[in-house]
């Protein structure tokens, strides 16, 4: 059973970097043209925000559009609400959560600011189809371009939401630099193949979903309680035959986490919210609403946090032999023996398996940064510097994983807040 498991998976992934090489990189560039203006509705759920919510709120209301900012806070012990109060604008609304009913996750935070929403929308009458509800984290930041590229999406009436491309912007440090890697460059390539499999997923921040498609789901909370609300909405959309598109010329900017412990607190949170949309399984395997590559897709996804766990274990593993062999190389006569070419061949395999992956993205990278012009550049050193620690950015995360499962079998589902820098 277990090498029949293996097969299937180790098959998935051959399948994955195939689709990786022979997909474009981005989707045809499409032109803007004239419609019906699109409302944005932008949810904020904050708590402990005060450092950055100033520079996010404003950042919204900087990038045109109809756009109506709801910041809604969950009980911060901080001046989170004194900051946005002195934000002088007509078109920024607060939602006051009192505990002992506030930080209860941040679905239900973002479920209160829907029903509030829905009030409004029966009494001025609007058309559903044309609000965009819009999730940003309190430290997000759209590119200038970002709700133009959401436009473009929403042009095609058959889009019920989109998700940017995310960015690090306070990538100076190594472990900031290590995730924007992971996020600019693998996490967008991945999404641009679901682009094509027709599997987006929804992330936490700048994510973009019509309204219409929301009542699709529930006319008062259409978002759940999983840790990862942001794909069990995704898995929600597509059992209703919903279709989601990448923009990966839309960004978001946010900050990276700073400290290898909240680090791994986060990917815990990730991973326990990964476990808990496992009940979904059952109804996307017999789902006839979505496509053959789009359950692979999802197959793989659940899949990824004992896939990460295993090739942590295997990177470490292979550390540890490449170090004993070191060591009889320089210590013994192996070196001078007739075996050291299939010596130095197994050492270049044990090199290859724990760097090249990580440098290969690494470099790509770089490139990647390059495209914009938006975007400040970084060096090239630096990017080799991140492709050679990337092994031990995949070694940290095992820790997370185990501490999901811990939590997840002792039934501690209480969201993990992670400090602003």
């Amino acid at each position: 059973m277990i090498d029949v498991l293996a097969t299937i998976l180790f098959g998935i992934y051959v399948f994955y970097v195939f689709l990786l090489i022979t997909s474009p990189k981005m989707i045809k560039k499409e032109k803007m043209v004239y419609q019906d203006p699109l409302h944005y509705v932008v949810f904020i759920p904050c708590l402990n925000e005060m450092k950055v919510i100033d520079k996010t709120v404003r950042n919204i209301l900087d990038s045109g559009g109809n756009v109506h900012v709801v910041v809604i806070d969950d009980a911060s012990d901080d001046d989170t609400l004194k900051v946005v109060r002195k934000i002088a604008s007509k078109n920024v609304h607060i939602i006051e959560r009192k505990l002992p009913n506030a930080r209860t996750g941040k679905g239900e935070a973002l479920n209160e600011a829907f029903k509030k929403l829905m009030r409004v929308v029966r009494m001025l009458k609007v058309d559903d189809t044309k609000l965009i509800v819009t999730v940003l984290d309190g430290d997000g930041e759209f590119s200038k371009n970002a709700l133009k590229e959401a436009s473009i999406a929403f042009q095609d009436s058959s889009t019920s939401a989109a998700q940017c491309r995310v960015k690090i912007r306070n990538n100076k440090r190594l472990l900031p630099l290590l995730q924007d890697v992971e996020f600019f460059t693998m996490v967008a390539d991945i999404q641009n193949v679901r682009n094509y499999t027709n599997s987006v997923g929804l992330g936490g921040n700048g994510q973009f979903i019509r309204l219409s498609a929301l009542k699709k789901l529930s006319v008062e909370a259409p978002w759940g309680n999983s840790l990862l609300e942001d794909y069990e909405m995704t898995l929600r959309l597509f059992l209703k035959g919903e279709k989601i598109k990448f923009l990966p010329r839309g960004i978001v900017a946010q900050e990276g986490l700073t400290s290898v412990k909240q680090l791994i607190m986060q990917r815990s949170r990730w991973v326990q919210g990964n476990i808990e949309c496992l009940k979904y399984l059952r109804r996307i395997l017999k789902s006839k609403k979505i496509g053959l590559s789009g359950k692979i897709d999802i197959f793989y996804f659940f899949s990824q946090p004992f896939l990460n766990l295993l090739g942590g274990i295997l990177i470490f593993f292979s550390w540890i032999i490449l170090s004993v062999f070191l060591y009889h190389l320089v210590h013994t006569e192996l070196l001078y023996s007739g075996n050291l070419n299939n010596t130095l061949a197994f050492i270049l395999i044990l090199i290859a398996i724990s760097i090249v992956p990580g440098m290969f993205f690494a470099i790509k990278y770089y490139w990647n940064v390059r495209a914009f012009k938006e975007i400040e550049s970084i060096s090239f050193f630096r990017c080799i510097e991140a492709g050679l620690f990337m092994p031990i950015y995949n070694i940290i995360m095992i820790p997370s994983v185990l501490i999901a499962f811990k939590r997840y079998l002792s039934k501690e589902n209480g969201w993990i807040k992670t400090e602003r820098v």
